[in-house]
């Protein structure tokens, strides 16, 4: 994954060359600007001075939040299901040097207690203590055909582990997301309550004095209280998100509101001709093309189960055999065959078992294939649209701020009525909010488009 982060605004001058209490006063003044321009009598609230002391704050802690190349990165590191996913990946290991046992040697102790004919005189009790040793030396390919499904089994529980991880990534990249867009979001409609608030309290003196109406004067509280409202709402959706972000990293978590990453893919970059590629890098393709390779593997085993196994044997044993009264050294070399006569169909069951299970995964394969083709297209696609989108609205933002403007000075100079100017502040603000909620989903198609072709992790 390649991730790139930069402020979100421009920079105006150096911090590090500037000191402290120009800094101070250059950071009020540019906080309190808007406030101007709206309404050059009103002079800065307290609402205005603790809005700039909280842009010198985040300006202060930029180098203790958490950015979130750092985040997803203790996300992938802490994931229970990870872990569980990377212990699928253990026990398939573990059945794959179970299967490429099969053609090696084996050596094991045996005891044997045992009464029963001993020749002319009768019963004789016989008890034996040995090693035997055991080599198969031709199985039709069974252990070979043993070895390839346990190791494609491997390579689908790292493929499963990889889509584990591609998913907790991209769910705890998309609440990072989700609550940088609602800072943007909660910091437009902070604007709003303030402009209302200076609004309010230049027109109750006017309404004092006859300029304006009871009712403009309700209009303006009612637009206040309205952005008051969103406020709550908005600083309950960051302290949802970052609570979200917090558990997928088991820590708390600190937001870095002034940086906007950027992804290193572009929509422009990728055509249709890359859907191919795309799918054969999906942990999720892989994942079922590896199934499928294990089921046939297993269905062509099933088709040896009554051909013969050959065995190299050999015995080295001491026999106490009570007739004797003593002990005697045996050994015995051999080779052992082992053919299935009759299992009460139980053969034939298995082939047809494992005829299905292959049927399935190949049918699984071409699902998972067509759902993804059609999601990357569409994801590619809505990238493109949202592309277009976002440069159109921030024309359409820039030129809801200038009609703004004009309207402000058109109030001002009592060309323009007060219920007028509220119509374009808030037609102005809501072009704001479209702008930031595209900006955000495009970065939110962009990990979707990373998770589908399998690039958001590396």
């Amino acid at each position: 994954m390649t991730l790139y982060l930069e402020c979100s605004g421009p920079e105006l001058f150096d911090h590090s060359a500037m000191p402290r209490a120009i800094l101070t006063i250059l950071v009020t003044v540019a906080a309190a600007y808007p406030c101007f321009a709206q309404n050059p009598d009103v002079s800065l609230t307290a609402k205005s001075e603790t809005q700039a002391a909280t842009v010198i704050a985040d300006a202060e802690t930029l180098q203790t939040c958490d950015p979130i190349e750092t985040v997803l990165g203790l996300s992938a590191s802490r994931s229970p299901a990870i872990h569980a996913s990377g212990a699928i990946v253990d026990r398939a290991r573990s059945d794959a040097a179970v299967a490429s046992s099969l053609n090696k040697p084996q050596l094991s102790v045996f005891g044997r207690s045992q009464a029963g004919d001993g020749g002319l005189t009768g019963n004789a009790l016989d008890n034996q203590v040995g090693l035997r040793a055991s080599l198969r030396l031709f199985d039709f390919g069974d252990a070979r055909l043993a070895r390839t499904a346990a190791n494609a089994r491997v390579n689908s529980a790292i493929s499963n582990r990889m889509s584990v991880e591609t998913q907790t990534v991209r769910q705890t990249a998309l609440s990072y997301l989700s609550a940088l867009e609602a800072h943007e979001r909660l910091r437009i409609i902070q604007d709003r309550e303030s402009y209302f608030e200076n609004l309010l309290q230049a027109n109750q003196s006017a309404l004092e004095n006859g300029y304006v109406t009871l009712s403009q004067v309700a209009e303006i509280s009612a637009n206040l209280a309205e952005a008051q409202a969103d406020r709550i709402e908005f600083e309950f959706l960051i302290d949802r998100f970052t609570q979200e972000v917090s558990i997928d990293v088991d820590e708390p978590v600190v937001i870095c509101t002034n940086q906007i990453p950027h992804f290193g893919i572009s929509a422009l970059d990728f055509d249709d001709t890359d859907v191919e590629v795309a799918l054969n890098a999906n942990p999720e393709i892989v994942r079922a093309e590896q199934d499928v390779n294990a089921f046939d593997a297993d269905k062509r085993r099933e088709r040896l189960n009554r051909t013969p196994i050959v065995e190299a044997v050999g015995i080295t044993s001491y026999s106490y055999i009570d007739q004797l009264n003593d002990w005697e050294y045996r050994d015995r070399i051999g080779v052992d065959v082992s053919v299935p006569l009759f299992s009460g169909s139980a053969l034939s069951a298995r082939v047809r078992g494992a005829e299905a299970d292959v049927s399935r995964a190949r049918f699984e394969l071409a699902q998972i294939r067509r759902q993804l083709r059609e999601d990357i297209i569409l994801t590619h696609r809505d990238l493109l649209s949202l592309g277009a989108q976002f440069e159109r609205r921030k024309h359409v933002e820039d030129m809801q701020l200038q009609k703004f403007e004009a309207a402000q000075f058109e109030f001002d100079s009592r060309m323009k009525t007060l219920p007028g100017l509220i119509e374009d502040r808030l037609e102005y603000e809501q072009s704001r909010l479209v702008t930031a909620s595209l900006k955000y989903e495009h970065l939110r198609q962009q990990i979707n488009l990373m998770a589908l072709t399998g690039t958001l992790i590396e």
